[in-house]
């Protein structure tokens, strides 16, 4: 952030969002921003207070912003129009002599017999999806725009210097090291990082909080929402021109200069490839549920590294392959895991969340018991990290603990135990994590 001069001495004075209170070096004044600066840099102070959390995460349907340019998108609908095109251009033969192409780019036409009337229909029947297909393709590619703006506007902004780190977009806090998706430590806020691209610098500290003021004010689900408002009306409105194709059975006459209409969504289809094209590849943002070893994620305020990973169908009475992945603090890499999670998704609210489970030695006994009926003993394959694994176990032998169809706990041995064997690991269910305070960094 640009510096602010000193009321009192004139010196240069640091001025950031986070921290302790500002004070100036050369003077030791406590109060060294003039009242009208102060009262802004508070503002702000409060502002991000407010906001502070999911406004400003990549979470739930804010995945869709970075994952929008996806071919299947656009493969789906030209299918789906491209059927209906297709059977209005052959549900009613055109009289004998007549094309369609000359039909659709003749002059006007009016139903003045069966043949005329015959003609009019037809060019009807296909401009209306004609028109249809258009606009929706218009609108497709901007919302594809919009949805690389969503994930645009969690660029960092640019370090302070050659070799400091990134600073936070909202309070220009320096962001924490590693993975293409940082969190702020002091607001919260997540951050895409695609290599040199930042947040447009200012060169004065009034429009450096004008841009903090813009940051805050307007959240990323703010701008998921626009986003997702125009993936809706992209959806929908062009099937106006379906329900209105009934009606070209009745209209008396063609209009050729309605062309004018599809060809003007063709062209502005064009301009938001190009806009989109013009801009920095993104990349793409997994949701939580794709969790795999090697990959960082911080749970709450800590950041771990998922050094295994364990597929577990703990009871035939709830017959779901579960994914336990195993974790250990990202900041030592030679700490042994500590925790563990499963991420579940609730599709009908597009949300997930995480049963977090905490790791500690032995544990109770393997029983006869645990060796027999739905929930016994079972043999289960790990995924590892290549380079730090889980103890180097290839396999594990585990007994889940079973609640509402649910285990919240597991014992787990490193080789074929005997009634008697304690247990290598137990894991605890130590509760269940929002989504808001989960974030997938990636490899």
């Amino acid at each position: 952030m640009a510096d602010a001069r000193c009321a009192q001495c004139g010196g240069n004075v640091a001025v950031r969002l986070t921290g302790p209170p500002l004070s100036c070096s050369y003077c030791g004044s406590d109060k060294p921003l003039a009242p009208d600066v102060a009262a802004r840099v508070e503002t702000l102070r409060v502002d991000l207070e407010r906001h502070k959390g999911r406004s400003q995460q990549l979470l739930g349907k804010q995945v869709f912003a970075g994952v929008v340019s996806s071919s299947w998108v656009l493969t789906l609908l030209v299918i789906l129009w491209g059927g209906v095109i297709t059977g209005a251009a052959t549900c009613e033969p055109l009289p004998k002599g007549h094309t369609t192409f000359a039909t659709l780019s003749g002059p006007r036409l009016r139903a003045t017999d069966p043949t005329s009337r015959a003609l009019v229909t037809k060019w009807w029947l296909l401009y209306l999806p004609l028109t249809g297909f258009t606009f929706n393709l218009a609108l497709w590619s901007v919302m594809r725009l919009r949805g690389r703006r969503v994930i645009r506007a969690a660029l960092p902004r640019a370090p302070r210097a050659a070799g400091a780190p990134l600073r936070c977009r909202c309070c220009a806090a320096d962001l924490p090291e590693g993975g293409a998706i940082r969190r702020c430590a002091f607001c919260d806020a997540d951050h895409v990082v695609l290599g040199s691209r930042y947040q447009k610098e200012q060169t004065s500290l009034a429009r450096e909080l004008d841009a903090l003021q813009s940051q805050v004010g307007r959240t990323l689900a703010d701008r998921d929402r626009t986003a997702t408002r125009v993936a809706a009306i992209g959806t929908w409105s062009p099937l106006i021109a379906l329900l209105a194709m009934p009606a070209a059975l009745f209209v008396p006459r063609t209009y050729p200069v309605l062309w004018a209409l599809p060809a003007s969504f063709v062209a502005l289809t064009i301009l938001m490839l190009v806009l989109t094209a013009a801009g920095p590849s993104l990349p793409r943002i997994r949701s939580l549920g794709a969790l795999g070893v090697g990959d960082q994620i911080i749970v709450d305020t800590r950041r771990f590294v998922a050094v295994a990973a364990v597929e577990v169908w703990p009871t035939l009475t709830f017959p779901v392959v579960q994914r336990l992945v195993v974790l250990r603090d990202a900041r030592d890499d030679t700490a042994a895991p500590s925790h563990a999670v499963i991420v579940d998704f609730d599709a009908e609210r597009d949300i997930h969340s995480a049963r977090l489970f905490e790791i500690s030695a032995a544990g109770t006994a393997l029983s006869a018991r645990d060796t027999q009926g739905e929930n016994a003993l079972r043999r289960y394959a790990v995924e590892r990290a290549p380079d730090e694994g889980w103890a180097d176990y290839q396999a594990l032998w585990i007994v889940p603990t079973i609640a509402a169809n649910a285990f919240n706990g597991l014992r787990c041995w490193a080789e074929a135990p005997q009634v008697g064997a304690t247990p290598a690991h137990t894991l605890t269910l130590a509760g269940v994590v929002a989504e808001e305070k989960l974030t997938l960094i990636g490899a």
